[in-house]
């Protein structure tokens, strides 16, 4: 008689010859097994579609690209796990052993520190070679929105990039690390290796294509990093609230200039710390 088993994975049931040897300990859900399907590591272009946790009414919503080194194979497959909605991913430039984990959509900022808590206890962020990018985007925004983004990058962003480049500690204390021949600070905006893609914002035809990917990022601790992913948000709704609600209009010219302070100010906000402040706000709002 075949045997059965529920894949910690993909959740599916198969028979046990469809299943990696080795059975893994997940926090809260004991030793369970993985088909070999979950446990391979797919190609560098694989895409995580999945929607995670209910949408917010902001309709913020981000997605994350974990370069890392799991401690072991065990503890790459516990990763893999369907608690977390990852895509284990291979990348050339990743130092040996490691990983690119791609995070699904997610919808909702609530959880996401004590998340990667749990990751640290599988994986190494530390290594040099590896980034956590962010990718981030608002679903109410249109195809038109990010083009002019795109358009406007260097004004929008600018005053931004060049504070930046001067006040270097602030940027390795907000994004966790300083600028890389994998995020230059430059007055850049396509590519992988500058700190701010915006590839995604110009011609994109499908919506769920389009975002902006904050390359700046690394998880020194998971505070950190989920305020950076705050952060993120928080100039998304600036650009939307000062900036493309006045486009065409006699104020265009002026938003975008006070679009460009707001940024930088935003960025000196959570350098501060002073962005603490705004910790139950956001939280109240991740419904």
């Amino acid at each position: 008689m075949l045997s059965f088993f529920m894949c910690a994975g993909c959740e599916n049931k198969k028979a046990a010859s469809e299943f990696s040897t080795m059975s893994v300990k997940i926090a809260g859900r004991g030793k369970r097994c993985f088909c070999k399907e979950c446990a391979k590591t797919k190609p560098y272009s694989t895409a995580n579609v999945e929607s995670v946790h209910k949408q917010a009414k902001h309709g913020f919503r981000f997605g994350c690209e974990l370069e890392c080194v799991p401690y072991s194979e065990g503890d790459k497959l516990a990763m893999t796990s369907s608690k977390y909605h990852l895509i284990p991913t291979r990348d050339s430039s990743l130092p040996l052993g490691g990983i690119e984990f791609k995070t699904g959509i997610i919808q909702n900022v609530s959880g996401m520190k004590s998340m990667l808590r749990s990751f640290e206890n599988h994986v190494d962020f530390t290594d040099e070679k590896c980034g956590q990018h962010i990718n981030f985007s608002n679903m109410y925004m249109s195809v038109y929105e990010y083009g002019v983004i795109g358009f406007f990058a260097d004004d929008l962003f600018g005053e931004l990039c060049d504070y930046m480049r001067l006040h270097l500690d602030e940027v390795e204390k907000v994004c966790g690390r300083k600028p890389t021949e994998y995020c230059e600070l430059e007055h850049r905006y396509i590519g992988h290796n500058v700190w701010l893609n915006l590839a995604h914002c110009n011609g994109e035809e499908d919506i769920d294509e389009c975002r902006l990917e904050w390359r700046l990022a690394k998880v020194s601790s998971p505070n950190q990093y989920t305020w950076l992913i705050f952060m993120c948000r928080e100039m998304l709704d600036c650009i939307r609230t000062n900036f493309l609600a006045y486009l065409g209009t006699e104020k265009d010219e002026h938003k975008t200039k006070l679009t460009a302070r707001k940024l930088k100010e935003i960025f000196q906000k959570y350098a501060d710390g002073e962005a603490n402040c705004q910790k139950e706000k956001f939280n109240s709002r991740e419904r």
